[in-house]
């Protein structure tokens, strides 16, 4: 098993970036799960998180999912902000008010009856919640002391390469919010130019440069050009 598990750390470790989730999924499947969702949340906004989530749940369940809005109440993603240690769902989990016991029998209904997450952290206050579910099978003691061998060896370098990829798309998000006139500023900032030299070079006002400046910054809601220009460089804009 532990060989096994070495193994599955290779292929997270160096798979390609965009093949972590479907290297995640194949691995889920040789433990014998049907499905698997990786949730990342960044540390701000406190009150409603920025969210990403990859899964592979059935279509309809994902659709349902959103409509309903029960990510803000669901009560995996809440335990598991609240605890460090791996979770099996269990009806208990669901019982909190009428609404958490029907997202459960709706769940179920989509095939996911037996499930078990993981939380887990960064220096950076990411949080990020793996989970393994499955439509048949109860899980014996074994096999989840076998899965908790299976976290700890997996979960670090998992969220490492998740939610750095996760704060990647967040960036590019903002980058996208800029201007054409805004992009050319922070192309020039990174160069090293002045406000001065930037009024000569575009033609136009020292003050419009500044204008531009502090949109960029609040837009990409940084407090410098250097900070902005790395944001930049940092998903190959520049």
């Amino acid at each position: 098993m532990r060989q096994k598990i070495l193994d599955y750390y290779e292929k997270l470790m160096y798979c390609k970036e965009e093949n972590i989730f479907s290297e995640l999924v194949s691995i889920a499947n040789m433990l014998g799960f049907d499905y698997v969702s990786y949730v990342v949340q960044s540390p701000l906004p406190t009150v409603k998180p920025k969210t990403y989530m990859y899964e592979n749940y059935p279509e309809s369940w994902v659709n349902h999912y959103h409509k309903c809005s029960y990510l803000e109440i669901d009560p995996v993603i809440r335990l598991g902000r609240a605890t460090s240690q791996p979770f099996i769902w269990t009806d208990d989990l669901f019982q909190e008010n009428k609404l958490t016991q029907k997202l459960w029998t709706e769940a179920k209904k989509h095939g996911l009856n037996y499930g078990i997450s993981h939380p887990l952290w960064d220096t950076g206050s990411i949080f990020g919640l793996l989970s393994l579910s499955r439509a048949k099978g109860a899980m014996s003691k074994l096999e989840v002391q076998k899965l908790q061998v299976f976290f700890d060896c997996i979960g670090s370098i998992l969220h490492r390469r998740i939610s750095s990829q996760c704060l990647r798309a967040n960036d590019l998000d903002r980058i996208r919010l800029l201007t054409p006139k805004e992009q050319e500023v922070l192309r020039w900032s990174a160069d090293g130019k002045t406000v001065p030299e930037l009024a000569i070079i575009m033609n136009i006002s020292e003050r419009t440069v500044s204008f531009h400046v502090t949109n960029i910054l609040e837009k990409l809601k940084v407090t410098s050009k250097i900070q902005a220009a790395v944001m930049m460089a940092s998903i190959n804009q520049l």
